[in-house]
C-alpha cells in the first residue's frame, strides 16, 4: 500500500505512546500485539468499543475492547451485532460472481435489462454500464445519488426506489463506463436490486440464497430478528448515540448488511480459501484484478476486484475491504497465500474508516513477521 494510509504515521505514534507494555520492545503473544494496536484506540476515547478476529489458517482467535453501550460496563463479544457498512459490497460482489458461474446473468449485462419500463440508465455514446463496471466502480456513477441529502445523520431514511430511477433518468454521465475509477455506493445499491431483479424478489432473498445461507451465516442479515436486534450494539458517533441506518432495497447493496465476529470469520476463511466451500469458485473470481489503481483521501491501492481492494503490503499480496456507517466501521483483510486474515469491528464512526483499516493492517503485519502460527494468549485486552 502505497504510501501507505495517509493517517499510518499517526496511528503508529498514538500506537507506540499508548502501547500496553512501553517496555516491551516486540509482543511476544498474538494478544500483546493486538493489545499494542488496538487499546490506545479505546484510551483516547476514539472509540467505544473494538473487536478483532483473526484467523490463521482457519484457526481463529477473537478479542474485544470497550464496551457494547457507552458508559454499561457491558463488554462486546464475537456474537455482538455491528452494522459493517460496505463491507457488505464484498458479499455483494460475491453474490454477483455466484450468480454469473451459475449462468443466471453474465458480468457483461447491461444494468438496462434489470430496471423497470421507463428507467433509463445513462449512457456514453455507444457506451452502456453493465453488472462489472458497477462491481468495479467504473461505471461513472458517483458516490451518491445527487438527489440525496447526504447532510443527515441517515440519508439513506426514505431513499426509495422512485428516487433512485429519478437520478438515473436524469443523470450525465462524465465519461465512458469502464474508463475510469469512482467509488459508487449508488452503483452497489444498484447492483443489489438488479440481482434481486434477475429472480423477482429483492436483494436480500437473493443475497441469503446464494451465500449466507450456503456458508451458514446464520447472524448476517439486512433485517435483524428479534435476537439479533437485541444484540447488536449501540452505535456512536465520537460519544453521540446515533441510530441504526434505514437502507431500502435500491441502497442494501452497498451497505446494508449486519453481522457478528463469528460470521465474519467464516466469511474471511471461505475468501482465503480455508478448506472446502460451495463458494470457492465465486470468492476467487472477484479477487481476480479488473480494474487498475486508485487514489482515495486515506490510501492508494493497486487494483480492484469485484468489491474487492487489491494490494501489496510488505511485499505480500493484500486483499481487503474497508467501510463505515454514522455509528460504525468494519475492515477486512486477508494475505490468500499464507492463509492470514484479519476482521475488525467497531461501534463508532468518530474516526473515518482509515483507523479500522489501520488496526487490519497492522495485525496483518504482526502475524507476516511472527514465526509460524501465533496463538492467542491474554494480555491488557479482553481477548478469547
Amino acid at each position: 500500500m502505497k504510501p501507505g494510509l495517509r493517517v499510518i504515521a499517526l496511528g503508529a505514534a498514538v500506537a507506540a505512546l499508548l502501547g500496553c507494555d512501553s517496555g516491551r520492545s516486540e509482543p511476544t503473544t498474538l494478544q500483546e500485539a493486538v493489545d499494542d494496536i488496538v487499546v490506545p484506540h479505546i484510551a483516547l476515547g476514539a472509540n467505544v468499543g473494538i473487536v478483532v478476529g483473526v484467523s490463521q489458517a482457519g484457526q481463529r482467535s477473537t478479542f474485544a475492547y470497550g464496551e457494547r453501550r457507552l458508559g454499561s460496563g457491558e463488554p462486546l463479544t464475537a456474537d455482538t451485532v455491528f452494522e459493517i457498512g460496505s463491507v457488505t459490497k464484498a458479499f455483494t460482489a460475491v453474490a454477483l460472481a455466484q450468480m454469473h458461474l451459475r449462468g443466471e446473468l453474465r458480468l457483461e449485462d447491461p444494468l438496462q435489462d434489470f430496471l423497470p419500463p421507463g428507467v433509463r440508465v445513462p449512457m456514453r455514446g455507444d457506451s452502456v454500464i453493465t453488472l462489472r463496471h458497477l462491481a468495479n466502480h467504473s461505471s461513472g456513477l458517483p458516490r451518491q445519488p445527487t438527489n440525496m441529502d447526504t447532510d443527515q445523520d441517515d440519508p439513506y431514511a426514505g431513499y426509495t426506489e422512485a428516487r433512485m430511477f429519478e437520478f438515473l433518468n436524469g443523470y450525465a454521465l462524465p465519461r465512458d463506463p469502464g474508463s475510469g475509477f469512482e467509488y459508487s455506493n449508488a452503483g452497489y445499491g444498484l447492483l443489489g436490486y438488479a440481482l434481486g431483479a434477475r429472480h423477482g424478489t429483492d436483494f436480500e432473498t437473493v443475497l441469503r440464497a446464494r451465500v449466507l445461507d450456503p456458508l451458514g451465516l446464520t447472524h448476517t442479515a439486512m433485517t435483524l430478528t428479534d435476537a439479533q436486534q437485541a444484540r447488536l450494539a449501540q452505535g456512536y458517533h465520537g460519544n453521540r448515540a446515533v441510530e441504526p441506518l434505514h437502507m431500502e432495497d435500491i441502497t442494501q447493496g452497498g451497505g446494508g448488511l449486519k453481522s457478528d465476529l463469528n460470521d465474519m470469520l467464516t466469511f474471511l476463511d471461505a475468501a482465503m480459501g480455508v478448506g472446502p466451500s460451495p463458494l470457492e469458485e465465486a470468492m476467487k473470481l472477484t479477487q481476480e484484478q479488473t480494474f487498475g489503481s486508485f487514489d482515495t483521501v486515506y490510501f492508494q491501492v493497486d487494483g480492484v476486484g469485484l468489491g474487492w481492494n487489491l494490494d501489496v503490503q510488505d511485499g505480500a499480496p493484500l486483499v481487503f475491504k474497508n467501510g463505515g456507517n454514522i455509528g460504525f466501521t468494519a475492515f477486512i483483510g486477508f494475505d490468500r497465500e499464507r492463509q492470514q486474515g484479519v476482521v475488525v469491528l467497531a461501534n463508532s464512526s468518530l474516526n473515518p474508516d482509515a483507523f479500522t483499516t489501520f488496526i487490519g493492517l497492522e495485525v496483518l503485519k504482526k502475524l507476516r513477521a511472527a514465526p509460524g502460527t501465533w496463538a492467542a494468549s491474554h494480555g491488557c485486552g479482553q481477548g478469547g
